[in-house]
């Protein structure tokens, strides 16, 4: 991705989306992280027949949907904007 500081490390998005799902943390519930594995198998489908700029511009869109929210008071705060 152009711009990103570590884009040499990146690799897929898919595999992203599976590192993120799996990941151990005790502030989540097993059953919780079982779900989000369930939804990693679901978004590794569609990114892997994602292009970059179709990946980036969901990104932006995220970003710009959470910024509206966070303005009219629909959400509190924490909005997932990361890796700006």
């Amino acid at each position: 991705m152009k711009g990103a500081k570590n884009a040499s490390l990146a690799g897929t998005l898919g595999a992203a989306i599976q590192t993120v799902a799996n990941r151990e943390e005790p502030s989540i519930k097993v059953t919780t992280r079982h779900y989000y594995r369930q939804i990693a198998v679901s978004l590794a489908k569609v990114a892997a027949t994602a292009a970059a700029t179709r990946y980036n511009g969901a990104l932006a869109l995220l970003r710009r949907f959470y910024e509206r929210a966070l303005e009219s008071g629909h959400v509190g705060g924490n909005p997932p904007v990361c890796c700006a």
